[in-house]
């Protein structure tokens, strides 16, 4: 993905991103978890986390995502990557991204869980585009795997309040399982 500087996007200086916006680039990831699934007919799931779906905000400024959104709109986009509608309009991308794969995967195996361990909402959807309280409310993620990683218990706790909140909002019924921070020694391992 490139960014509105026009270098690679990334959130943290040093995590990059394929352009999930590109079909070919969906279409390479699908066909990947897809052949998984024939290879390992014996695989519980799969998990995508704050790499699948998702790209860093400041994303969408390549050729095709350019090209794409003037055809839709007849403009370049905005170079502010965080304009209101340049933004809705990438988050439906990675969300319809969600549900195009949670429907290939079931239709591979409708027993095979589809889990998603984005960030806590909305740093996710603020940082790396991933709208999960949509993907709960569309029915699209069998196990929530929220990566809750705090280093206090009370941080902790607040921060799986916090997520419970968005799932209660979305879908209720939601399958939730928060990450967690495990320690040994003085060293954190997650």
């Amino acid at each position: 993905g490139i960014g509105n500087d026009g270098k690679p996007s990334n959130y943290n200086e040093h995590d990059y991103y394929f352009n999930a916006y590109n079909p070919s680039v969906q279409k390479f990831i699908t066909k990947l978890i897809e052949e998984s699934i024939d290879l390992y007919p014996d695989i519980d799931g799969i998990q995508g986390d704050d790499r699948l779906p998702a790209m860093p905000r400041n994303s969408g400024y390549d050729e095709y995502t350019i090209s794409l959104y003037q055809r839709e709109h007849n403009n370049k986009p905005p170079h502010d990557f965080n304009d209101p509608k340049w933004v809705r309009w990438r988050l439906n991308i990675l969300n319809e991204f969600a549900k195009q794969l949670y429907t290939r995967v079931k239709a591979k195996n409708p027993q095979i869980l589809v889990s998603f361990a984005p960030n806590p909402y909305p740093w996710c959807e603020q940082m790396l585009m991933q709208e999960w309280p949509q993907w709960c409310k569309d029915g699209v993620c069998d196990l929530l795997a929220v990566q809750c990683y705090r280093y206090s218990k009370e941080a902790y706790y607040s921060t799986v309040a916090d997520v419970l909140k968005y799932i209660r909002q979305s879908n209720p019924n939601q399958l939730f399982a928060p990450g967690m921070i495990l320690q040994e020694g003085s060293s954190s391992k997650m």
